[in-house]
Formats: C-alpha cells, structure tokens, sequence
C-alpha cells in the first residue's frame, strides 16, 4: 500500500471511530514503535542525516498520550517474563525504544517519558558515545553536504552534487551498508578526501550525541539500556568472529558503565536483508534475552521469537498510530517479502515463519472482506453530537493549515495576483511563490499559516508574518545558505492575498478560514456555520497580537459604530457568542487591551490537547479557555462539561455540572474546566455490536461465494 493510500484509510478508519469498536482484533499482538531522532519544534534543517529524524517534540507527546491512554505500554522486564512465561497481553500491548544514542533522545523524548511514566530502550552504540564521533551515515550526510565541489570522482565514479547531493547521500550510504566490510573500512575515509572537507570536530558531533551522564540519568529514570552493537556496522556485512565481538565488546562496556546487566541488542539498520542467518543464535551466545530488528512487522504473542522482536517505524500522525496499533496486520506488516524472510531468518530455529504465504485468490478474498467489514462499520457507526465541532477545531491549528487548504471555506481560484514590490509586507494566510535556479525543489507556492509560520522543503519552518518581502528574501537566503556551495539566490513574490482568520465559539464549524481584504465580520461567521438568525443577535470578540474588541452583531449589521471594523490583516481570533458580554462598553466596540498574564489562573483539563492553567480573562467564557489550551481532542465531549469552584468563605469545593460548553459562560477566578470524553451509550454498543455481526456474516458468504467461484 503506498503511503498516500495507507494514510487516507488509517485517517477514514479513525474517524470513522473502528479503532473503539475492534479492540479485540489484535489483543495478543505486540507492536513495537521506534525512534531515531526527535525534530525540534523550530527546526530549520541539518547538515547530517535527514531520514533520521522522526516526529517533533509535540507530535511525540501526542503519539505516546495516545498510546497511553489506549494500550499497555509494556517495559523491558515485562516483555521478558511474558516471552518466559508465554502469558497472554491483557490488551493492545506496545512498547517504545530509541536507537543510535542522539543527544536529542535525552533533551526531548526523555522528559516526556518520565511525565507520562512511560518505560522505554535506549539502544546505544557505544563506539559513537565513547569516541564522540557521529555513525557513518551522519559522517556520509556531512562531507557530501559540506563539499563545494560540483563533481567528484570515487573509485572510478562519478557523482555529480549540486543539486542531486540529496541522492548521491543515499547511493553512498546504500554501498556503506550493503558492501562487505574490506570494500567499505577505508570509503568514509576517500569521501572525504574526494570532497575535500575534513570531518566534522568533536565538540560538533558531541553535540548530536548523549553523554555518558546522560545515559546514566536516563538509566537511573527507568528507562532501560540496550546495546545497539559497538561500531554500528551493519552485521550482514561481517563474519561469524566480527559480530561476536561487536556483540560482546558493547555489552562489556555498557555493563561497566552503568553497573547493572544489559538484556537487549537492536541490530543495526535491523532489515531482513542486514543480518546473518545465525545473527540471533550469536546473540544469545552472548548472553542477550532479546534481539530486536527493525522495519520487520508486528509481533504476536504465541509465535514471538526472543531473537527477531519485530519493531517498525514511529508514525507521524495519530490516525498513523492508532491504525498500527489496532490493524497491524495491515499497518504494521513486514515489508520484506516472504521468500526473502525465509531465507535470511533471523531465528536461531527455523521453524518459526514470519509470515503467512498467501496465494493471490487467498489474498483477494481477505480484501474483500476487510472492505467488507469497512464499509458495515461506515453504515452502522453512530455519530456523536460534537463529532463535526470536535474534528473541525482540530483541523485548524496552524501547523496543518498549509497543508489543508481543500478544507478552507473560501474561494481561492480567482483574484490571482502577482507581488514583488520588495516592501510589501507578508501577512498570515498570504500565498507566496519561490523562485530558485539552483535548486528546483524549492520553486513552489507555499502558505503562511495563521501564526505566521511557512514550512518549506528540507524541513525549514520560518517565521514571515509581518516580514517584507526583501527581509524575507534575506532570511530565506540566510536560512539555506548551507544547502548550496555558494550564496543562494531565491526570489520572493506574493501570488495570492488571504488573510488567515481563526473562527470559534458558537459555530457549526470551528476553524480557520482564508478572508478576502473586504470580506464583512457576518460573512466570516456564516463561513463558520453560524445561523443566520444568530448573526444578527450575537457578539463577536475579534483579537489581533494585543488587542480586543466586542461587537454587537445587532449594531454592526445595522451600520453603526461597531460596523467600522479595520480591513483584516492576517492572524485574527473571532469568538462568536449568543449572550451579551458584561460591560455595554464591550458590547458597543470599544476597543481595550488585552489583559496580561498575572497570577489569576483557571485550569482546564480532561479531554484538551494541552490541559493545564490560563491566565483569567474578564468576559471570556469557557470556550476562550478551551481554545487557549489547544482545542478539543478527537475524543471530547463538549455536551459533558463541569467546574470545580472554590468557596472563598468556607473553601469548599463545589462541582457544577453544566451539561454543555455552551453553559460555561460566568467563569470565576480560580476555577476548574473538565471536559470529559465521549463514551459511546449501551445503545450505541448496540449498533455498533450489530454492525460487528453484519459485517462478520457478510464476509463468510462472500468467502464461501468467491470460493465456489
């Protein structure tokens, strides 16, 4: 399944909810997820491995909050006493592990794990740590990226950079990991000199790599520590002597190190491909419990090998996650074919088959019936009430704007301008188009997300609202002055002006929304699903950086004070309301600051992306401090709100239930906003139960049919 196509049906399937309804289907599977290296939340590139990288910091704590929430996450030491007790997972079972020993693992990942208690591995290589020299393929990544040379010639090829230093990275470090150790010892070594770029310093590759201290604080956290050989060589390139040293000598070290025995080995890069036949037997010799490859599929409970612990790569997105998790026939499967498994096992035994070898009818009849049950699940799934406000809010946040623009409820295809005019200033929403003859990759229109921010190729995010269409140029030229063997020349130019505008409160629709320069406060709420007979009756705050101010749609439909709005300018928050905020002031649009940050605090928690405290606000109602907090999760039901309030006289604790969001509306100093999930009704059970049924007893038939066929 192409990726296109493996994350539209992962993202149908989660919101079509089948992950609740078919728990069951992979309740004695394990699924492991591993990490390289964590991305920065303002990351603007790198001058070693890209494809090393993973999620960012926050896409990490999205995907372990949900495999918290949802699975067993299950440590080192439980994972051993299943494999020697053979005792079946209470529910989905995954587990998290790290590779390569990346200093980011410990600045990042490793304070996430411990505030959500969270057991992982640290797979270390201890050659890296101990040396503080960067593996082979930073190495590769760094003198090719770092070279100003336009062609270079090793071992009689040639290998034109430039712009395609991209794919001679990948040729080189195909070769390194393929090639058997007397070809490669010395090839680092000649790319290097063939480049002409000397390798990167110590104090540059410690900066990528954990410290010992911080392997130690790791361990003394509780996360485990595993080896991940000692010079990261891939083992199907050694002989038997070679990878029982590799094995022993890393082990002898960490165990030194850290006082304590170590258990676990991930084999480098871990395909079918990069192991010996005998890798897991050696590894056992050398006193290991577990050996994990990598890329390999999911595990099941009553075949799992203790030497080929199957692991597959960290997901971007929670659809991704949650799919791998409860289909992982599907999502997480080999991706090796099975003839190929076969004849590199990495068993000690071979009588343990990684995957079932289907014939082509056996296979047709098994899509078949998963489309069968899918579609089942599409007809018999109760939608819950919040449902579409629920999915609508998350969709908006700026980070999937530019990627989302088919969900924006504008008409972008006329009024397509051109701008260069160096001064002028770039505001969020805007399309700008980039110009490059040095590299074509980064020609393309790209937009600004309603905080400003523009994701560009190479993983580079800048920040350009407000900047000039000259700064921009410069920053740009500043920015990616490191890709190319020279200064960089990329024009700038504005093709289409939208102001980005964020829509919440008491809509159908919450989200943002692209505006034309002219377009009225009552057509940017009907965008949002507000009713047309709310329009003319409710109030809307509109904010921009500093300032607020409230406005009685009545007035302003009728022409008067309030209807004198500034032009839009990129960037604004519209809270629609039905009930009249206090103050006629604020009503009548004048126009006050917003107030700062004090110690005033109300706290939001359960089902939110980020439950914590909000500064008080005078006038804001409860979904201000909802969207302060990041918005709704897919699971939040906002028909079940309560506050926790503080008598001031008594201090006692009162619990308000409110029923919905709506009725949040009188917030107090010091109060308490729980939003719980939405839990489906015995009758939605029910429906869903049925469903289960129809589609079970559809697929027998169509089996039975296609059979006799």
């Amino acid at each position: 399944m192409i990726k296109g196509k493996r994350a539209f049906l992962a993202n149908l399937l989660f919101r079509i909810s089948a992950h609740r309804y078919l728990k069951f289907m992979n309740s004695n599977n394990l699924v492991i997820f591993n990490y390289h290296r964590i991305r920065a939340e303002k990351m603007s590139g790198t001058l070693f491995d890209e494809n090393v990288f993973g999620p960012t910091e926050q896409e990490l704590r999205e995907q372990l909050t949900w495999l918290n929430e949802n699975t067993d996450i299950i440590s080192e030491a439980e994972l051993i006493d299943h494999i020697q007790g053979s005792k079946k997972f209470e529910r989905s079972a995954t587990m998290i592990t790290f590779d390569d020993g990346y200093r980011d693992n410990a600045e990042l990942a490793l304070p996430i794990l411990k505030e959500l208690k969270i057991p992982a591995i640290f797979f270390i290589p201890t050659q890296a740590i101990e040396e503080r020299e960067l593996g082979w393929w930073d190495n590769i990544a760094y003198l090719i990226k770092s070279s100003r040379l336009h062609r270079i010639t090793l071992r009689g090829a040639e290998y034109t950079l430039g712009k395609m230093k991209n794919r001679v990275i990948k040729e080189l470090q195909e070769k390194m990991r393929t090639d058997r150790t007397e070809i490669t010892q010395s090839l680092v070594k000649e790319i290097a000199e063939v480049c002409e770029v000397p390798f990167p310093e110590t104090e540059i590759a410690s900066q990528e790599l954990m410290s010992w201290n911080q392997i130690l604080e790791a361990h003394r956290a509780g996360i485990s520590i595993g080896s991940h050989t000692h010079s990261h060589r891939v083992l199907s390139t050694l002989n038997y002597r070679e990878q029982l040293y590799e094995f022993q000598l890393s082990k002898q070290i960490l165990e030194a190190k850290l006082k304590t025995q170590i258990h676990s080995v991930a084999y480098p890069v871990g395909g079918y491909e990069d192991c010996h036949c005998e890798t897991g037997s050696l590894a056992e010799k050398c006193g290991y419990k577990l050996g994990f490859s990598f890329r390999t599929g999911f595990n099941s409970a009553s075949s799992m090998d203790p030497f080929n612990i199957r692991r597959i790569s960290s997901e971007q997105t929670i659809p991704l996650t949650c799919a791998a998790v409860r289909f992982p026939a599907a999502f997480a499967r080999s991706r090796t074919s099975n003839s190929f498994s076969r004849s590199l096992s990495l068993t000690h035994t071979n009588d343990k088959e990684p995957q079932m070898d289907l014939t082509t009818s056996t296979r047709r009849v098994l899509r078949q019936t998963f489309l069968s049950v899918l579609i089942f699940s599409l007809l018999f799934r109760p939608m819950g009430t919040n449902a579409i406000a629920a999915e609508a809010v998350t969709a908006s946040t700026p980070s999937q704007l530019a990627s989302e623009e088919n969900a924006i409820a504008t008409d972008e295809t006329d009024d397509t301008e051109i701008t260069t005019n160096g001064n002028s200033v770039i505001s969020p929403g805007f399309k700008v188009r980039l110009s490059c003859d040095d590299d074509r990759k980064l020609n393309g229109a790209y937009r600004v997300s309603a905080d400003g921010e523009i994701a560009l190729p190479y993983q580079v995010t800048l920040h350009a609202g407000g900047l000039k269409l000259k700064a921009f140029e410069k920053l740009l030229e500043k920015s990616y002055r490191s890709y190319f063997n020279g200064q960089p020349h990329i024009r700038v130019a504005i093709v289409q002006k939208r102001y980005a505008v964020k829509v919440t409160g008491v809509v159908k629709s919450p989200g943002t929304y692209l505006l034309k320069e002219h377009t009225t406060l009552d057509e940017a709420l009907s965008l949002a699903g507000v009713r047309t007979e709310d329009l003319s009756s409710g109030y809307a705050r509109v904010g921009h950086i500093n300032h607020t101010k409230w406005v009685s749609m009545e007035d302003y439909m009728k022409g008067g004070p309030a209807h004198d709005l500034p032009m839009w300018r990129g960037g604004e928050q519209i809270l629609f309301q039905l009930d009249r905020p206090e103050g006629e002031a604020k009503a009548a649009g004048d126009e006050e600051p917003i107030a700062s940050p004090s110690a005033r605090k109300i706290t939001v928690l359960g089902e939110v992306k980020n439950p914590g405290p909000v500064s008080f606000q005078r006038h804001a109602d409860g979904y201000y401090y909802l969207i302060q907090r990041g918005g709704p999760t897919q699971f939040s039901d906002l028909t079940k709100v309560e506050l926790l309030r503080t008598d001031p006289k008594s201090n006692e604790h009162n619990r308000i239930s409110l029923g919905d969001l709506q009725s949040v509306k009188d917030v107090h100093e010091s109060d308490v906003i729980i939003v719980y999930p939405d839990r489906p009704s015995n009758f939605e059970r029910g429906l869903a139960a049925t469903g289960i049924v129809a589609a079970i007893v559809s697929a027998v038939m169509l089996t039975v049919f296609v059979a006799r066929k």
